[in-house]
């Protein structure tokens, strides 16, 4: 075969393989009991391959709920299949833009959808560098003095004559050294635990149902220690690897992988995921991988966009 040819073929046979692996993702995520699929495996900065971070709990076949609206999520949302209308609630792990900045389209495109329930949002308690869940809510869409005053109908409960579905936001203490029990959603255990991202309140997230469990650590230095208290015996944990051994400097905001193995050792977790994969971070995976090593033995995978886990 002529080379030219030959390469042809080639990429065809990738590019078709590429299209079967992302078209049964989705399915397998949606015939799971429970499962976890990474909507945006990245972080703050222009990159061609992967949203920011954002990921979406799958439950026998509908979306029950999304951690974290990073930019690029929202229509990783739609390529993955989901419905709105079957989005119980949306949990923040903090409010940075590049975990948040999407929330904002999600309740945008809600209009062109038949949602008529409320939307609980829950997400950590404020401070002078970041608002509060329900503050942030506010900002975004109240009438008037919101950023999108002409979204405001989504504040108000239909009685008071708006046809639009109401958010109710909650606020989740980002300053105590407890797990913080928040009931549960469509026979979902929902838990979480405030985690240290330097000085920006944040906190953490743990799904339970079935005997299984998934625990995500959102954006963390680790240096608390509070984390294996929500995440103990999780069968998945979610971990973020924005930076390696050689990030000193942002290791009070970050996790460095040998932390990431030492909580995941201490938490006896089953697989450790990781997301939030920063460019300076992409090229060291095999270091990265020795040095979890040195404390956890379990399975460590390396997430990308769409990428499915089942507990």
């Amino acid at each position: 075969m002529h080379p030219n040819l030959q390469r042809a073929a080639i990429v065809a046979s990738l590019l078709c393989s590429a299209a079967h692996a992302q078209s049964t993702r989705p399915l397998t995520c949606q015939q799971a009991p429970l499962a976890v699929q990474i909507l945006g495996s990245g972080g703050p900065e222009f990159d061609a391959e992967r949203a920011a971070t954002g990921y979406v709990v799958w439950r026998h076949g509908k979306a029950l709920a999304i951690v974290d609206a990073g930019s690029g999520t929202h229509l990783r949302f739609a390529q993955a299949g989901g419905d709105f209308n079957d989005v119980q609630a949306m949990f923040f792990t903090h409010l940075h833009a590049d975990h948040s900045a999407d929330f904002v389209s999600y309740i945008k495109s809600s209009y062109f959808t038949t949602r008529t329930q409320a939307l609980q949002v829950f997400g950590p308690t404020g401070n002078a560098q970041l608002p509060a869940m329900t503050d942030h809510v506010q900002h975004l869409f109240a009438q008037p003095g919101g950023l999108y005053p002409y979204l405001s109908d989504y504040l108000k409960p239909a009685t008071q004559g708006s046809d639009a579905y109401a958010i109710q936001a909650h606020n989740v203490d980002a300053n105590g050294k407890s797990v913080v029990a928040l009931g549960n959603i469509d026979g979902v255990t929902v838990s979480a635990i405030s985690v240290e991202h330097g000085a920006l309140p944040a906190v953490a997230w743990r799904f339970d149902v079935d005997g299984q469990s998934v625990a995500f650590t959102g954006d963390m230095s680790g240096l608390t220690g509070h984390f294996p208290k929500l995440a103990h015996d999780a069968d998945l944990v979610v971990a973020h690897h924005a930076v390696t051994w050689r990030h000193v400097g942002v290791f009070h905001l970050h996790m460095p992988p040998a932390v990431v193995g030492e909580l995941a050792q201490a938490s006896r977790a089953k697989r450790v995921v990781l997301s939030h994969r920063m460019r300076r971070t992409i090229g060291s995976e095999a270091q990265s991988l020795q040095a979890i090593r040195e404390h956890y033995a379990g399975p460590v995978d390396f997430a990308n966009d769409l990428d499915c886990y089942v507990p």
